[in-house]
């Protein structure tokens, strides 16, 4: 495992920022137009190419002249031998490995007196990084043994365990310094899912505090505020299908924006949106003259509050009555955005595999 660091080409600092607006976005072309081939002039955090491109574009240590380059520079993390331990189960013990503590309080495993419990980094993942994150630095794997046992035994924890994980200035950078974005996630091998766990920020210390009622893989992730469309589908429906332009320049342009579509309450609803770039598009999917916002950058979005999932937008009473509510969905909830009519936005629900039109007011 390592830790990467981040090296801007010279001059190109002030175009890396927490809400910066990204690359340059073409204009969108009127229909009949052939449309410019724009690159992507910056990279995202998470050490990927940023842009709507048929496959993975990596960083580069030659500069291009005109663009932001990141160019990754490794710096080799020491990893610490495992670490074993003989804990009590009734009065509980605490293992220390590397600067990765556990805490096991009284009574976290029934049945037994004593256990060998196991802390030993995980060099390879069980699987891919969770959609919309970028691997951090550390990555192990906790495990639990009967005394004298030489095998891991699966074991059902009664009383969940106190990791506490440090995060280093690697995983900052790749944040952006926004520690909000760093997680710990645990792999679930029965369902072959990444799991994030409670857990509480301590900003001072650089830990996250994880609640911990699940053995096995563990690791720190960075959540990508960049993630690129392509990278999270690799098929899409022939009319989202992107081209080496940004996606909303995809559309014709239309004259005006949609009816009743107040951005400022939208972004007042939904500030994670605010800072991406938008432009008034024609979709035919909705009609012959039926205008829509498009999102430069069609955002990850975890939803903070419930909201309900339908067929349809609600920018006239007429398309507010025909659409459908297909259910609603809880806070926590990740869709990726695409348009905005109304005050909802045609999304893709990540946790059905379909797309619909997501209340954001």
């Amino acid at each position: 495992m390592v830790a990467v660091g981040l090296l801007l080409a010279a001059g190109t600092a002030a175009l890396i920022s927490g809400g910066d607006d990204g690359p340059p976005q073409a204009e969108a072309a009127p229909q009949g137009e052939a449309l410019a081939q724009v690159q992507p002039t910056l990279a995202t955090t998470c050490g990927q190419t940023f842009g709507i491109l048929p496959t993975a574009v990596l960083p580069t240590a030659t500069p291009v002249p005109g663009a932001a380059t990141l160019i990754p520079t490794i710096t080799p993390t020491p990893v610490p031998a495992a670490a074993i331990s003989v804990v009590g189960t009734g009065s509980g013990g605490q293992i220390q490995w590397g600067s990765l503590t556990v805490l096991a309080p009284p009574g976290f495993i029934g049945g037994t007196n004593q256990v060998m419990m196991g802390i030993a980094a995980a060099p390879t993942l069980p699987a891919a990084p969770p959609l919309g994150y970028c691997q951090g630095s550390l990555s192990f794997t906790l495990t639990v043994a009967a005394a004298g046992t030489p095998l891991p035994t699966v074991v059902t924890l009664a009383q969940p365990l106190v990791l506490s994980v440090p995060y280093g200035i690697g995983d900052l950078t790749l944040a952006q310094y926004d520690a909000s974005r760093i997680t710990v996630q645990y792999y679930k091998a029965d369902t072959g899912a990444w799991v994030t766990p409670t857990a509480l920020l301590d900003v001072g210390s650089q830990r996250l505090n994880v609640q911990a009622l699940e053995l096995g893989t563990y690791g720190l992730f960075i959540r990508d505020l960049s993630y690129s469309l392509v990278n999270l589908f690799p098929t899409l429906p022939p009319s989202l299908t992107p081209t080496t332009v940004p996606f909303g320049a995809a559309l014709p342009r239309a004259a005006i924006g949609p009816p009743r579509t107040d951005l400022s309450a939208i972004f007042g609803s939904v500030p994670a949106i605010r800072d991406i770039p938008t432009s008034n598009a024609s979709w035919s999917y909705l009609g012959p003259s039926a205008a829509v916002i498009a999102l430069g950058k069609p955002p990850l979005w975890t939803a903070t509050f419930p909201l309900g999932c339908y067929s349809g937008p609600n920018a006239t009473d007429v398309e507010a009555a025909a659409a459908r509510l297909f259910g609603t969905r809880s806070a926590g909830s990740q869709f990726v955005l695409f348009f905005l009519r109304g005050t909802r936005a045609y999304s893709f629900d990540l946790a059905v595999g379909n797309y619909c039109w997501i209340d954001l007011i």
